[in-house]
């Protein structure tokens, strides 16, 4: 399974170690966060519903003002992902040293 590593327990994969990339585009401000999780199973080893157990972020980006082209069209792309100076997204890869999709 890329990006997340599962944990075997007497029943099958029981916890699995997720990276979460976060992204927030309101009508104000835009921001990214990078997260790892472990999620675990649920009750019996049959159960097919899991539960967040833990979370750390491992990146928090800044706050930016939300990108508009008119009064009521946000730019797209967001802005960490344009050729603006501010590219969120790759920096807050580059911080935790991972990349999309590992």
């Amino acid at each position: 399974m890329n990006g997340a590593d599962g944990v075997d327990g007497p029943g099958g994969f029981e916890r699995y170690t997720l990276r979460s990339v976060g992204i927030d585009i309101g009508s104000a401000t835009s921001h990214i966060v990078l997260s790892r999780l472990e999620v675990r199973r649920l009750g019996s080893s049959l159960s097919s519903q899991f539960t967040v157990a833990e979370r750390e972020i491992t990146y928090r980006g800044d706050v930016l003002l939300t990108p508009y082209v008119t009064a009521t069209l946000i730019d797209t792309p967001p802005p960490w992902r344009s050729s603006s100076r501010r590219r969120t997204g790759p920096r807050a890869y580059r911080r935790t040293r991972s990349t999309p999709g590992s």
